[in-house]
């Protein structure tokens, strides 16, 4: 805590009232160390997201990484009362690639009905879910040269955050498609394997899959700024970290404008259709994404 405390002192803003949920005996054990991937993660999710929206009160959800895990974190989230309430945003920054197994979870299509029939709870319950896209290009860093999006990232019923590099801070500025294969890495996107293309889609020029040429959901929905280059200096340990960046970035930055949205109005719900519909360009697939 004393951590999140320095980071929002020294930009000068209010720290956000945190309360910390553990899942299955997932306990909000931090390593303590600049460098480790993990506790910069919920870090940035935290620094991110109450930095945009001043004043809100943040449930930081810890879980095992499992199927069971997984549903049971969303079971809490939604159907749980921590405090403060239902959240009326989730901002999710994890991921693995469909179909593939890491340290004990493998995103089966049985495991992601499962844990998809959560996100339609959340649709109907109102509340708005993002999910970084991941940070490893279009093979969602499985490397056997065919392409792959990240699960729950490709889930119909989430907000879907790729990544963008901001190119000029003038007046105003410039983004393109973040791409930076050599160093910080290269947003995540492409068609899923397991969800066909949602009706809101129909229309936007989502391409076919480059694998086998089918037609399936396409990612990312929305995207925003991802280059460490111009990403965020947190506190870990005491310390300053390197600037941090990547999807999970993206994913609290919107959870953040739409709490403040919901702050002033009634709750957006899911976005997807309505993203859509008032879309004035097609949707794309673009630069090396």
């Amino acid at each position: 805590m004393s951590d999140i405390q320095t980071f929002f002192t020294n930009l000068g803003l209010t720290t956000p009232a945190l309360t910390d949920v553990n899942v299955d005996g997932a306990p909000n054990a931090p390593s303590g160390d600049p460098s480790s991937s993990a506790d910069i993660e919920v870090a940035l999710d935290i620094g991110v997201a109450g930095a945009v929206a001043q004043g809100v009160g943040i449930n930081v959800y810890f879980a095992p990484w499992t199927e069971q895990g997984w549903v049971d974190v969303l079971g809490n989230a939604l159907f749980e009362d921590p405090g403060p309430g239902v959240p009326s945003v989730l901002s999710i920054s994890w991921g693995w690639p469909e179909d593939e197994s890491k340290d004990g979870l493998t995103w089966t299509v049985n495991a992601i009905k499962t844990v998809s029939g959560f996100f339609q709870d959340a649709a109907m319950l109102g509340v708005t879910v993002f999910v970084a896209s991941g940070d490893a290009g279009s093979d969602g860093g499985i490397g056997d040269k065919k392409a792959h999006v990240l699960y729950p990232a490709s889930d119909p019923f989430v907000t879907c955050c790729g990544g963008t590099t901001i190119n000029q801070t003038t007046s105003s500025f410039t983004q393109s498609t973040w791409y930076d294969p050599l160093d910080s890495g290269v947003t995540g996107g492409g068609i899923s394997d397991v969800f066909p293309l949602p009706p809101w889609q129909v229309g936007a020029g989502v391409p076919v899959s480059v694998n086998d040429g089918h037609v399936g959901r396409g990612i990312p929905d929305v995207a925003g700024n991802a280059d460490p280059r111009s990403g965020y200096v947190l506190i870990i340990g005491g310390q300053s970290t390197l600037p941090a960046g990547g999807t999970s970035a993206v994913a609290p930055l919107y959870a953040g404008l739409v709490a403040l949205l919901n702050a002033g109005l009634s709750p957006w719900g899911y976005l997807n259709p309505t993203l859509y519909m008032s879309a004035k360009t097609p949707w794309s697939l673009s630069g090396h994404c």
